[in-house]
């Protein structure tokens, strides 16, 4: 009940400053999602340190990034939350992406809107989180990549040679709550919402309980 009721209010606070109407029903669901993702985390039986969030190394800034895919609507949306040494938020997006459908092409889509994000900021050292392991896999490998993304790879891989120093690495979903948080609400958008220097309501919660962390 207490988790419905935090949604209601997240959702009357999104209505109120960021002219954003979310279904009620989905806020339920949301609700429901971060009650089984609780139960897990406690009842989890690898190490705790496997499925926090971790802040960067100081002089390192972290972009963790997620996709979501909405069958009903035919399209998807990318999560990123970009962060630095002492867990503050440098900037945070949701972003819709019209006719893609592809859970895997929603991934990688996810670490190439991130780094092109990121590029004209002039970042030095930057280090890249997603709970995909495959995608993460994909990049790191030395390898021409065969598969069907293979082009997406590619380019994930040569926009990472433009920066000094960038490297991607893979988290648990319960590390990555936040960029997950902004690929969701992406449902209810029509391009792009950029927050600099916070983030939207609707992850306000779990942004703060990773800074307790």
């Amino acid at each position: 009940m207490f988790l419905i009721a935090w949604g209601l209010w997240h959702q009357r606070n999104q209505m109120i400053h960021e002219d954003v109407v979310i279904p009620a029903l989905q806020v339920a669901e949301a609700a429901l999602s971060s009650h089984i993702t609780h139960l897990q985390a406690l009842t989890s039986q690898g190490p705790r340190d496997a499925c926090r969030w971790v802040a960067p190394e100081p002089g390192f800034l972290k972009l963790y990034v997620d996709g979501a895919v909405f069958a009903n609507q035919r399209s998807s949306g990318v999560g990123l939350i970009l962060r630095n040494s002492k867990a503050e938020i440098i900037f945070s997006t949701s972003k819709k992406e019209n006719d893609v459908k592809d859970p895997i092409e929603i991934e990688m889509l996810a670490i190439l809107r991130g780094l092109q994000f990121c590029f004209p900021l002039g970042i030095s050292h930057l280090v890249i989180e997603s709970d995909s392991l495959l995608m993460v896999n994909e990049v790191q490998s030395d390898s021409i990549s065969r598969s069907l993304h293979g082009n997406l790879v590619q380019q994930i891989k040569q926009l990472m040679l433009r920066f000094p120093c960038c490297s991607i690495q893979h988290n648990s979903r319960l590390g990555n709550g936040a960029a997950h948080g902004l690929a969701k609400l992406a449902w209810n958008i029509d391009d792009l919402i950029t927050w600099w220097g916070s983030c939207s309501y609707c992850i306000e919660q779990v942004v703060w309980s990773d800074s307790m962390l």
